[in-house]
């Protein structure tokens, strides 16, 4: 019983996690005034990957978190909610 709360638990961090990350992807794709197109073009996906992860539906890879994180010009703790205390 505690392994199956231990896993609804993970479950439902990871989807905060998920919807967090997108939030921001969003705010700083705003913030640096693009659109959707422009800024799967620039990471070389799908403009429907970039809506599914700032709806926080998808997860990006570690390679599209990099490139997101150069494009905007932040470091990966600022776009995954981390702070450095």
């Amino acid at each position: 019983m505690k392994i199956l709360q231990l896993r609804q638990e993970i479950e439902r961090q990871k989807e905060l996690l998920r919807k967090q990350v997108g939030s921001r992807v969003k705010q700083y794709r705003e913030e640096n005034k693009m659109t959707q197109e422009e800024l799967a073009r620039s990471v070389g996906i799908e403009r429907t990957s970039v809506t599914n992860i700032e709806a926080g539906r998808n997860n990006m890879t570690l390679e599209q978190l990099m490139m997101f994180c150069e494009i905007f010009e932040i470091t990966p703790n600022d776009m995954l909610c981390l702070s450095e205390s």
